[in-house]
């Protein structure tokens, strides 16, 4: 579970399940400050397994601003990549 601090406020959001289908589909809600939702999909591809992460999410806006909401959205793009290369390296792939 992912833990986010903002303003010197510890949010920990409750995530809940909403769609499972093992090795096909995964759709996660993550409520907390940030409200987000979560879709991932595998599948064969050209002889290997693709990945695709979908992720959504409603910054409250009158709460956190719109700055906020830009540096959220640019801090989970960069943990999106990490998250990537970390499973590329768990899989082997270059």
């Amino acid at each position: 579970m992912m833990t986010l601090s903002q303003s010197a406020v510890v949010h920990a959001p409750r995530d809940v399940v909403f769609e499972h289908v093992p090795n096909e589909l995964s759709v996660h809600q993550a409520i907390g400050a940030a409200t987000s939702i979560w879709t991932i999909c595998t599948g064969s591809h050209d002889g290997g397994t693709e990945l695709s992460i979908s992720i959504a999410y409603d910054v409250p806006t009158p709460v956190l601003g719109r700055l906020a909401e830009r540096v959220i959205a640019r801090r989970d793009a960069r943990n999106l990549k990490v998250a990537l290369a970390n499973v590329k390296d768990v899989l082997g792939a270059e």
